[in-house]
């Protein structure tokens, strides 16, 4: 934003500062409005499609007011020589809105850059560069007479304010705040003085004088409106599907901080109450397992759910295929979040995201990311030792190891491979090998988990699609476990081997407008699969929907050690004695960016930002694609159900004297 120098009876001359920054917040606006068109997907109901166009660009609207009302101020107050100070207070300005808004973009950043007090530093230093950036973007080309190359910065400007709806989509909403900031505030100043503009004004002074201050009373009131009244949840849905909806999220987040929050009690069972005190589960009997067993858990990272459900993917996936046939298959298994690090912690300590405690790592390798080294509550490993069972973890990356705290409590630990990604399953495999061979006598477990595939899913070739690329990566895992099962068979351990190979989120390859993982609850990340053979066990297919939080208490079970009260899963091992039971517990899953899911008997599905207060709703048998958002407040049913979701994860979340819950994006 740039102070007019030009004295007022120059100004009819070109168009105004103030007028041609609202006029880029406009085009901005118009942008916003033709590239969410092109991106969105169908299906999408016309009155909420027009409804999310109204308030974004409403929101829009309110922004352009906002800064053509403090560049009117600067053109009063700052011609001359204090022209320099305005641009100085802009810049200040921006920095305090960067101090908002930026800080969970790029503090994890920052800290993984420079320890301690340094980091905070170089954040501040990375804040007040963004801010400054602001003045600059209206100085720069205003400083340019020519009209080829004020055009350019015009063009730049639109470009960045369509990129800026393509990368880092669903993600970083500060970046994207002042990257669409930035584009608006740069085609301001190139729009400054444009005499052509300035001739339609006039004309358009020409009109009634009642239509100014009328055309102004609009603008305001659609201004207002977009910011202050919430729109129905299927709406916000949709603002937060385009990334260059760059309002959006601090808007729900204000609405949300200013709506009363209110603790919900519901005692529909004992899992919606403190279980501290209640007293361990003990395991069932008679064990499926001789008391030497050895149980192996590997999960897959990032494997879909529909890999495993027909043979259509056989040529690459046959190893696991064969592992389906040979297993009881959980075909509704559901992760505990979207992303590794709370998906492994759930499974390992039965506890899920809010009700971990989450600190930033101080020093090495992921230092300034949130990981659990000072959570000392017990994980099922702990348990497993104290009952005389061997654990053992092969760790693919140093975040798995007893030191992070998200897996934890392994007797023996090992990080086979430390380059970055060739070949990390074969090595794993190799060392866990070795380790049996070495010495297969009592009770043992072995996890590890295989980082094949992961983006950019270019180790089983180059070619093909991403989503057939990303398959023949599931497939070297595959291959991998099958050369594990067939070398511990030949060691003559076929009847002590337990195998369990599950995921630990799904992948999302454009579903819901996003791509890879961590940042949605929809089912492409959360649905996975989940394979458990045990020996004499009759392989089948189970459809009743279980959580991988549902492991820790299987592993406890079917080895004969108790299970803790307060792990928020229960066994799985009625349903590998053949039965078909219901479990008691609540299924839930939860993301470090506050988004809480809880699934219901009758195949709905209920999803809870809390930092942005949206819900959602969904009928997974009717909608599996959860297209259809039927979240509505002035129906009981409904609003029962997210009582029922708020009420659980209110009990268990971790309260703790100056500990807040992190966001962890």
């Amino acid at each position: 934003m740039e102070q007019e120098q030009e004295a007022s009876s120059e100004l009819p001359q070109g168009l105004r500062a103030s007028t041609a920054h609202f006029v880029a917040w406009v085009v901005l606006a118009c942008v916003n409005v033709c590239t969410y068109a092109a991106l969105s997907s169908t299906g999408v109901p016309a009155k909420v499609w027009f409804a999310r166009q109204f308030f974004d660009v409403g929101q829009m609207l309110a922004a352009g007011l906002v800064v053509a009302a403090v560049v009117a101020l600067g053109e009063r107050m700052g011609r001359g020589p204090r022209r320099w100070l305005g641009r100085l207070a802009v810049a200040i300005g921006a920095s305090v809105v960067g101090s908002r808004v930026l800080v969970d973009d790029l503090s994890s950043r920052a800290s993984e850059l420079a320890p301690g007090a340094w980091g905070q530093l170089l954040l501040w230093v990375m804040i007040g560069l963004i801010g400054t950036s602001i003045p600059m973007a209206a100085w720069l080309p205003r400083a340019i007479e020519r009209i080829w190359w004020r055009g350019g910065f015009a063009f730049v400007a639109l470009s960045v304010a369509v990129v800026n709806h393509l990368l880092l989509t669903r993600n970083y909403p500060g970046i994207h705040l002042f990257a669409g900031w930035l584009a608006a505030t740069a085609l301001g100043g190139a729009l400054c003085g444009n005499r052509t503009a300035a001739a339609l004004g006039r004309r358009l002074a020409g009109r009634p004088r009642w239509l100014g201050p009328a055309g102004g009373a609009v603008l305001v009131t659609v201004g207002a409106t977009a910011v202050v009244m919430p729109p129905p949840s299927s709406v916000w849905v949709e603002l937060f599907k385009a990334s260059g909806t760059i309002f959006a999220p601090f808007v729900a987040r204000a609405q949300a901080a200013a709506r009363e929050r209110t603790s919900v009690v519901v005692a529909a069972s004992d899992w919606y109450l403190d279980r501290s005190e209640l007293p361990a589960i003990v395991p069932s009997k008679p064990s499926l397992v001789p008391s030497d067993a050895i149980v192996v858990l590997i999960t897959i990272d990032a494997m879909r759910h529909e890999l495993l459900e027909t043979d259509e993917f056989e040529k690459d996936l046959g190893a696991l295929l064969a592992l389906r046939n040979q297993s009881v298959y959980f075909t509704q298994a559901r992760a505990p979040a979207p992303a590794t690090g709370p998906s492994l912690a759930a499974i390992f300590s039965g506890r899920f995201f809010s009700q971990l405690y989450w600190t930033k790592k101080k020093r090495g390798r992921g230092r300034g990311k949130y990981f659990l080294e000072q959570e000392r509550r017990e994980r099922f490993t702990h348990l497993l030792a104290r009952n005389q069972v061997t654990t053992i973890l092969f760790a693919a990356t140093s975040g798995f190891m007893n030191s992070y705290g998200v897996c934890g409590g392994f007797v023996e630990e090992s990080r086979p491979h430390r380059e970055k990604r060739t070949g990390r399953a074969e090595k794993l495999i190799d060392a866990a090998i070795a380790r049996v061979e070495r010495d297969s006598s009592g009770a043992m477990f072995i996890y590890m988990h295989l980082m094949e595939p992961h983006s950019p899913y270019n180790l089983a070739g180059k070619w093909g699609t991403p989503y057939q690329r990303y398959v023949r990566e599931v497939g070297i895992a595959g291959r991998e476990i099958q050369r594990l099962d067939r070398a511990l068979t030949k060691l003559g351990l076929a009847d002590r081997l337990v195998l369990m190979v599950g995921a630990d989120h799904g992948e999302a390859f454009g579903e819901h407008n996003t791509k890879y993982h961590a940042l949605t609850m929809y089912e492409e990340l959360l649905w996975v699969p989940l394979l458990i053979r045990v020996p004499g066990v009759q392989p089948r297919r189970v459809d009743r929907r279980v959580s991988l939080a549902d492991l820790g208490p299987t592993i406890l079970d079917l080895m004969g050690a108790p299970t803790p009260a307060t792990f928020l899963g229960q066994s799985l091992v009625p349903y590998l004695r053949g039965e078909d039971v219901e479990l008691e517990r609540p299924l839930v899953a939860e993301s470090g960016r506050h988004i809480q899911v809880m699934y219901f008997a009758d195949g709905t599905k209920a999803i809870f930002d809390r930092r942005q207060g949206v819900r959602e709703f969904y009928d997974l048998e009717a909608d599996p694609g959860e297209l259809h958002n039927l979240y509505d407040d002035r129906i009981p049913s409904v609003t029962a159900r997210f009582d029922m979701l708020q009420a659980f994860f209110d009990r268990h979340t971790l309260v703790r004297e100056g500990y807040t819950v992190p966001y962890r994006p």
